[in-house]
């Protein structure tokens, strides 16, 4: 009976450190996953396999992993300006339209034109939006990455290599 029971114990504790360890993966940063190609009828966007698709109303995609996010909209220059814009300009636009989530000076590095943020969400935690600014044809595209505040070092290099994948259709 005693050698039962030691052999239940050692079995429940190797189940134990087993589900433990495969949950770990579950936490990783979205960054460590393996790339993926995420496709709509307008653009790619290559992310890792962290993310999955969601649904929003408001927004051209809409990917989602456990530790950040991704989002994109666009709109016609038309509806923005009465002469040719710029993407710089439609940054400007941008920032002033995020004036409550504290927006840094329009940016531009990598290749990219980009605003930073930061808002705090009902539960009190910090999150920083990396919003970066693309030209398609007649529109202006705004693509939003998010995590919280205290990864944001660690996910910055990523949003802008997230950012430089997209093609457009």
């Amino acid at each position: 009976m005693k050698k039962i029971k030691i052999f239940s114990l050692a079995l429940a504790l190797v189940l134990s450190l087993v589900l433990l360890l495969s949950g770990c993966n579950l936490l990783k940063p979205a960054y460590e996953g393996k790339s993926k190609t995420f496709t709509n009828d307008e653009l790619e966007i290559t992310l890792t396999d962290s993310f999955f698709e969601s649904e929003n109303e408001d927004r051209e995609f809409f990917y989602l992993s456990t530790s950040c996010g991704a989002t994109g909209f666009k709109e016609h220059k038309s509806d923005l300006f009465t002469t040719s814009g710029t993407v710089r300009d439609y940054a400007n636009l941008m920032k002033q339209a995020n004036s409550s989530m504290n927006p840094s000076e329009v940016k531009t590095e990598n290749g990219l034109v980009y605003i930073e943020c930061t808002k705090l969400d009902d539960d009190g935690e910090e999150w920083t939006y990396f919003l970066t600014f693309l030209q398609d044809g007649d529109y202006f595209w705004t693509i939003q990455f998010h995590c919280l505040s205290e990864e944001y070092e660690a996910f910055k290099p990523h949003f802008f290599t997230w950012a430089n994948s997209i093609s457009f259709k």
